[in-house]
């Protein structure tokens, strides 16, 4: 299939043509016109600008005259004021009266002399005196080295040998009023020097009045001293000499700007040179590719130089009167030739505008079937009447929409297999997937089982192991207390019977008391035999619990039981202290809250003995054992001043095998075992503890109707 390209036609040729050759004529007739008139009026403005910069230098050399002399006259008064106030203190001391009289003399000189911010008398000892009529010792901060401040340094016999006034560079006020320069003048009392009187203006003062810059010329003033160190400039002078942020030049500001690298240095040191034969100058210098024209003139008194600065831009801002009209000018020139040209090229951009819509109608439709086309309408009929060239273009897009429909079908038939074919190994994934979550459920179920069959093994050996060394002698000792106890009471008997029926009551009631304690030691030990059967029956249930029938049980008499069967054999480790507020009856399983008893009283034993093996101290702990009665409970404490344990040991206590002693001393069954107790009991086990504080267990169980069955 050929498909035909349509060359540029001769319709297009001469319209743009015509176009390029009327915006020529119209650009070149343009630039004619403007250039002439531009050179004209660059032509007289020159003119102007030169004589208007020679008028502003005679200007401004009268203007930097003028306010060098209203600068000088207010430097003199500052310094008449200082050198009065040294005479009234030379008075004062002459006189022998205190200096508090300078505040009176200071404060109508401060209201004279607007400018004037501070007066200061500062002694050689550094203490100073009357600040803005106020004791600056209020302002300044405690024990401020005021001896070491530039105020009074200069002041010195060594460095002031000739006692004259002086002025200091610029420096930061000590009280917070900013930057000031100062006038001193030494003070002597029997040609002996006691200090320095001084009289300061802030810079922020001379800025406002004398070198402030003015925004709408373009021009700021700058006051040196004699070393051509600044004592006042504004914000756009630190940005031209300096370059950096005004509040980082502090210590530059110390430095002359003879020595310092700025555009000025060289203008500097030009009129350095020349000030001792001229006195003021007007000089044209380069600054920052900037040309600025400079008026300078030297206080005669003070030896400082007065300098101001304006903009060469400014000064040529004052012709542009003149430039407006001739602007005013070109402007309406250019809208003489510019209303008839407007016009012209008005209709003929209607005619082109008409030839070309008429030229572009097909384009245009064949544009809108391609977008009806583009949005999946591919058989979208073409209607279009064109001739030429541009009928030519719909012939080759008719082909190609045909061929693009085939295409189509054909991808809608692939589309239709591809998604059948995702859709079955979709299925065949999702059901391996199910099949494979099957297997790991299974899996982590037998590994349970497992872990909890082997668990249960091993315990079940222990618990056979530890059952078989303990029942048997505790079996003989059991058997053997319950034979001595019948030998005592067949003794006693035979002891009673040898007495005459006469004998003395006190006999017979000595041999009471001696049978007593033996029979009461015998009772404990069948107890504690009795416990150790159920202790060794517990573990043998562990691992196969065993129904047993609840009993009542009295909660005081079962805790005390089982004091007096530890404390026989820690009698030299604690003392055993018992708070039983209330005894109430509870239907429990009395061995197995008796285990839980002996457990917890034990745990404490082993905590006393620990600190004091950590502390090596033979002092004896206290394990307190409380009981007492809640509205439907009963809670049981124990409390030992043993070593105490951290958090990790807190969060894992009730662990089955978690033990803190060392291999072959616990099991770490105990608290597990004690737990699960509570637990069986409906009840709850707290621990509180820190480390050298001790432990407090709180054990808390339901009352479950027991006391209501014993009554």
């Amino acid at each position: 299939m050929t498909v035909s390209r349509v060359k540029f036609g001769i319709k297009q040729k001469s319209l743009l043509v015509f176009i390029v050759i009327f915006l020529a004529l119209l650009i070149f007739s343009g630039y004619l016109g403007i250039s002439s008139l531009d050179t004209a009026k660059k032509n007289s403005l020159q003119a102007s600008n030169a004589t208007l910069l020679e008028h502003s230098k005679t200007f401004y050399q009268t203007h930097t005259s003028a306010q060098k002399q209203t600068l000088s006259l207010l430097l003199k008064s500052i310094e008449d004021d200082a050198l009065s106030l040294a005479d009234f203190v030379e008075r004062l001391l002459v006189e022998n009266k205190p200096l508090t009289g300078l505040s009176d003399y200071s404060e109508p000189l401060l209201k004279r002399n607007s400018h004037t911010k501070s007066h200061f008398f500062v002694n050689n000892t550094g203490d100073v005196k009357y600040y803005l009529s106020t004791d600056t010792n209020a302002v300044l901060r405690p024990n401020h080295p005021a001896v070491t401040d530039l105020f009074y340094t200069l002041g010195t016999p060594t460095n002031n040998p000739q006692r004259e006034l002086r002025w200091t560079p610029l420096y930061q006020d000590p009280t917070g009023l900013g930057r000031v320069v100062s006038a001193i003048v030494p003070v002597y009392h029997e040609n002996q020097f006691v200090g320095v009187v001084g009289t300061s203006i802030m810079l922020q003062n001379l800025v406002e009045h004398f070198v402030k810059a003015d925004a709408q010329n373009d021009s700021y003033a700058i006051l040196l001293d004699e070393s051509f160190r600044p004592i006042a400039l504004g914000l756009q002078a630190i940005n031209d000499i300096y370059r950096q942020n005004p509040l980082e030049v502090e210590q530059l500001i110390q430095q002359s700007l003879l020595e310092y690298d700025s555009d000025f240095k060289g203008f500097f040191k030009q009129i350095s040179k020349t000030l001792n034969n001229q006195t003021n100058g007007y000089e044209k210098i380069t600054l920052a590719g900037q040309v600025r024209y400079i008026a300078y003139a030297a206080l005669d008194e003070q030896g400082w130089i007065y300098v101001n600065i304006l903009s060469e831009k400014a000064l040529i801002r004052m012709g542009q009167p003149l430039n407006q009209q001739f602007d005013d000018i070109l402007e309406a020139l250019l809208l003489k030739f510019a209303l008839p040209t407007l016009a012209f090229f008005v209709a003929i951009f209607f005619l082109i505008s008409w030839l070309l819509n008429r030229f572009l109608r097909p384009i245009i439709q064949l544009s809108d079937v391609t977008k009806t086309i583009a949005v999946g309408a591919y058989d979208q009929k073409i209607e279009i009447q064109a001739v030429g060239e541009i009928g030519m273009l719909v012939d080759n897009f008719k082909l190609m929409q045909q061929s693009i429909v085939k295409q189509q079908q054909g991808l809608e038939s692939f589309n239709s297999e591809l998604q059948e074919k995702v859709a079955l190994r979709t299925e065949a994934i999702e059901a391996s997937n199910e099949a494979l979550q099957t297997m790991v459920h299974n899996l982590k179920f037998m590994r349970d089982q497992m872990i909890e069959s082997e668990k249960m093994a091993s315990l079940g050996t222990l618990t056979a192991g530890v059952a078989h060394e303990i029942n048997n002698p505790t079996n003989f000792v059991h058997v053997s207390v319950q034979n001595l106890e019948a030998d005592l009471k067949a003794f006693e008997k035979f002891l009673y019977n040898l007495l005459d029926a006469g004998e003395d009551d006190e006999i017979q009631e000595s041999f009471k008391q001696q049978f007593t304690p033996l029979f009461e030691h015998i009772s404990t030990i069948e107890e504690g035999t009795e416990r150790i059967k159920t202790i060794v029956q517990n573990l043998r249930t562990f691992s196969h619990p065993q129904a047993v029938d609840k009993k009542i049980l009295k909660v005081a008499d079962g805790l005390a039981s089982t004091v007096k069967l530890v404390q026989t054999k820690h009698t030299e480790l604690a003392q055993f202290v018992t708070d039983f507020k209330d005894n109430p009856a509870l239907l429990c399983y009395p061995s197995e809250l008796n285990q839980v008893f002996m457990n917890l009283i034990i745990n404490a034993c082993d905590a006393i003995r620990d600190k004091r093996e950590k502390y090596n101290t033979k002092e004896l702990g206290t394990i307190t054992i409380g009981c007492q009665q809640l509205e439907e409970a009963v809670e049981i404490t124990v409390q030992d001043d043993g070593c105490g344990m951290n958090e990790i040991t807190k969060h894992r206590l009730f662990e089955p095998f978690f033990t803190t002693k060392d291999v072959g001393e616990g099991t770490g069954l105990g608290l597990s075992i004690s737990y699960g107790i509570i637990q069986k009991h409906e009840g709850e086990m707290k621990v509180e503890s820190e480390i050298g504080s001790g432990t407090l267990f709180r054990v808390i169980l339901p009352i479950c109707g027991g006391s209501k069955e014993l009554d």
